[in-house]
């Protein structure tokens, strides 16, 4: 396994751009799961409160506390899912011989898919409130 899991990523630059190390993923909260009904795609959104070292200028001009990314998982092969519950289960990326392994587990929700391909997209700045955090 890569020792940077943006590795895995066929397009990071929306991170990339922004960090010199991106987060770890144990770092980010997935808030977000979206499956496309007229493709074979799914989106998961997180959230970090690690913020950026080279945020873009505009980012500058309104306080933030949070950035907020999706990875678009293209397709996908495989995909199964056990319930959903708070808090969101933890992300994990691994190598997979049809392209990347997305694995979310916790208590009472998992998710496991296989994606040809994962990039990142949407890449912004927010201020949350601190107990979001």
């Amino acid at each position: 396994m890569p020792a940077d899991w943006t590795e895995l990523l066929a397009d990071a630059s929306g991170l990339t751009d922004v960090y010199s190390t991106a987060p770890a993923l144990e770092r980010c909260k997935l808030h977000y799961l979206h499956f496309d009904e007229r493709g074979t795609s799914a989106t998961l959104g997180l959230s970090t409160g690690d913020l950026p070292d080279r945020p873009h200028p505009e980012w500058e001009a309104k306080p933030f506390n949070s950035l907020t990314f999706y990875l678009v998982c293209e397709e996908i092969t495989k995909v199964a899912l056990n319930g959903w519950e708070l808090p969101a289960p933890t992300l994990e990326l691994t190598p997979a011989a049809a392209g990347v392994s997305v694995v979310a587990e916790n208590e009472g929700s998992s998710l496991h898919l296989t994606a040809e391909s994962v990039r990142v997209e949407g890449v912004r700045t927010t201020l949350v409130s601190e107990t979001a955090i």
